[in-house]
């Protein structure tokens, strides 16, 4: 609710306002939609799990285009998970428009 507010204004807004959409009395800018994978990483099974395609989630799918998103900016995040001694690393990367946007160093996952 606060996203394209004076407080906090969308980047994505930055250009055009056309892609304010009404519902109700608020103008709300597209979400911010980030695409996760399907499966769970697992270094010795799944160590590089991808994210799915926007086209194969529905909600997703209906949300961008009823927001009039563009398909440049929607966010898709993969992970890499490996073995370092006892360790489990994890490293999170997120790419928008094919290219990489933010990407971690390789985290130790604590497990509680």
């Amino acid at each position: 609710m606060v996203c394209g507010t004076i407080g906090r204004p969308c980047p994505k807004l930055q250009h055009s306002l056309r892609l304010l959409t009404d519902v109700g009395p608020f103008r709300l800018p597209p979400p911010c939609i980030y695409v996760f994978p399907a499966t769970i990483p697992s270094p010795r099974n799944n160590p590089h799990p991808t994210a799915q395609r926007l086209e194969d989630l529905e909600l997703l799918t209906a949300f961008n285009a009823c927001f009039q998103g563009d398909a440049a900016e929607i966010n898709y995040v993969d992970f890499t998970v490996q073995y370092r001694d006892t360790d489990i690393l994890r490293t999170t990367r997120v790419t928008r428009g094919g290219v990489i946007q933010q990407e971690s160093a390789p985290t130790t996952i604590r497990r509680t």
